[in-house]
């Protein structure tokens, strides 16, 4: 349903953008959802969900090596 799909991706950017949320804690819960976005027949839905993502790979890295265990752990847990 496009109307939930917009939803959706509209709530995970709006927690990613508040700094006291560690969406990355919660990677497993949302990230297999965020690849479906990015298969839609949508184009808007699909560049907001690459956006979305390339801004996760970005959190990832800077917290990989801020905190390794605990993105570790994040990348385990959504595989």
């Amino acid at each position: 349903n496009p109307s939930v799909r917009q939803l959706v991706l509209g709530w995970i950017v709006l927690l990613d953008s508040m700094p006291q949320v560690d969406m990355i804690a919660f990677l497993p819960h949302y990230l297999e959802g965020l690849f479906g976005i990015l298969a839609s027949d949508n184009r808007d839905f699909r560049l907001k969900a690459q956006e979305c993502l390339d801004g996760l790979l970005e959190e990832i890295r800077k917290s990989a090596s801020e905190r390794p265990e605990r993105t570790q752990q994040a990348i385990a847990q959504a595989a």
